[in-house]
């Protein structure tokens, strides 16, 4: 049992390790810049609890934070017609309350994956993308009548979700992908609360693919 599971499981990364069939996504070169834009939903249980100790002492009706605004960019090179590496980083944010009593929380995401195609047509491609790295400057601020508060820390990310594309143009093409995530900074709010941006994201964006290639290497490829 143990050994046909082992040849089922070399037989899968065998599959994964081969190219697509020529029918395949088609770019103008190898690599590529994404931009895009989101909404987050984070656990935030620490950071809301810190707004309802706050609503309590002063009064106020500060909303706790169910939501946030995201904007990443990548760069993306493509190995082959199934695997890609790529390294993108962002700013998520988010703001609640208003005049005196407002709070609010912002985090810079930096991180390396990898994009993995299982499907993949012409026009075009879907598959799974999943990613790593830090979580920087991740803040929690606002102002209040008392002087406001302000903590913020370095944590960890780490993302794992659905992609896909529909290509526009041989150049351009309109991207979404949704991913759960963990990204934490620990031990930054008081009493050892954590700013917690862990939870499900959904962004909708567009790439641009180039080719740094010279126009002779760049036509030798394309007749191969």
């Amino acid at each position: 049992m143990r050994r046909k599971r082992a040849v089922a499981f070399a037989a899968l990364l065998f599959w994964l390790a081969q190219p697509c069939d020529a029918l395949a996504f088609e770019r103008v070169g190898p690599w590529s810049f994404g931009a895009w834009y989101g909404i987050g939903v984070p656990a935030a249980g620490d950071i809301n609890h810190q707004v309802d100790l706050t609503n309590l002492a002063l009064s106020s009706a500060i909303g706790p934070f169910e939501t946030n605004h995201e904007v990443h960019a990548d760069l993306r090179h493509e190995l082959n017609d199934k695997w890609a590496l790529e390294g993108h980083g962002g700013y998520w944010w988010k703001r609640r309350g208003e005049g005196l009593y407002t709070r609010r929380i912002s985090a810079i995401p930096v991180e390396l994956g990898a994009v993995l195609t299982t499907f993949n047509s012409p026009r075009a491609r879907a598959g799974f993308t999943a990613a790593a790295g830090l979580l920087v400057n991740a803040t929690f601020a606002g102002e209040d009548p008392l002087g406001g508060v302000h903590d913020s820390g370095t944590g960890g990310i780490g993302e794992l979700g659905l992609t896909g594309e529909l290509q526009l143009s041989p150049a351009w093409s309109l991207q979404g992908r949704f991913v759960g995530r963990y990204a934490k900074a620990k031990n930054v709010l008081p009493d050892d609360g954590d700013l917690d941006f862990s939870g499900i994201s959904g962004n909708i964006g567009l790439r641009v693919s180039f080719d740094t290639r010279s126009p002779i290497d760049s036509t030798e490829t394309q007749k191969k």
